[in-house]
C-alpha cells in the first residue's frame, strides 16, 4: 500500500502547514484517490475490509466481512477467486475539482491508473501474481466499500497474490500445447 499512493516525502509551507508527497503523481499534489484493502488470504492480516491511511501508513478495519463472496459476481471475474487480496482504488472528484474544474475529474482517473500501475509493479518485483481489473458493477463495488458513489466512487481493482489467473493462463496453456 506504501509504495502504491504512500508518503515518500514531506515540505513545509509559508503556512507552517506540511505539504506531504506520495509514491504516485498527482495534478497540484491534490491527492483525490483513496485505496480499500480487500484481505482474504493474506499472512498475518485477518480477513476484511480496510482503508489505507498513507500518512499513518495504516490499515483501519472497516468490515470483518472480507468481500470475497461477492467480488467474482460484482467483477465478472472467476479468476479473482484465487486471489490473496484485492485492492481496490476509488476517487474524491470533488478534491480536485476545486483547483482544476471539470480537467480535474480527468486527472483524478489518470492518478488511478498511475496507483495501479505502481501497485502491478509492486507486487511483480515481490513476484506475486496480479490483474488489474477495471470492470464492475459501480453500484454493488461501492456498497461493499461503504462508500456514496457520488462524493466517493469505485475506479479501480487490482487483484493480488494467491493464485490470481492460474485457472485462465492454465487453460490457455492447454490450448497452445504447453503445460505449467
Amino acid at each position: 500500500m506504501h509504495f502504491a499512493n504512500g508518503i515518500t516525502g514531506s515540505t513545509d509551507s509559508d503556512s507552517s502547514f506540511k505539504h506531504f508527497f506520495r509514491a504516485s503523481p498527482s495534478g497540484g499534489a491534490l491527492y483525490p484517490n483513496e485505496i480499500y484493502l480487500l484481505a482474504f488470504k493474506v499472512r498475518g492480516l485477518s480477513a476484511g475490509i480496510y482503508h489505507y491511511d498513507p500518512i499513518e501508513n495504516h490499515l483501519h478495519v472497516l468490515s470483518r466481512k472480507s468481500g470475497a463472496k461477492e467480488l467474482s459476481a460484482i467483477t465478472y471475474t472467476e479468476e479473482i477467486n484465487g486471489a490473496a487480496a484485492v485492492i481496490a482504488i476509488t476517487g474524491i472528484s470533488l478534491k480536485n475539482r476545486v483547483k482544476y474544474g471539470e480537467r480535474g475529474y480527468r486527472f483524478m482517473l489518470m492518478e488511478a491508473g498511475h496507483i495501479a500501475q505502481n501497485i502491478l509493479l509492486t507486487a511483480n518485483s515481490l513476484r506475486l501474481p496480479c490483474f488489474p481489473i477495471g470492470g464492475f458493477i459501480d453500484d454493488e463495488m461501492n456498497d461493499l466499500l461503504g462508500i456514496d458513489g457520488l462524493d466517493e466512487v469505485s475506479l479501480y481493482l487490482v487483484a493480488v497474490g494467491g493464485r490470481v489467473g492460474t485457472e485462465e493462463r492454465s487453460r490457455r496453456d492447454k490450448i497452445r500445447g504447453r503445460s505449467m
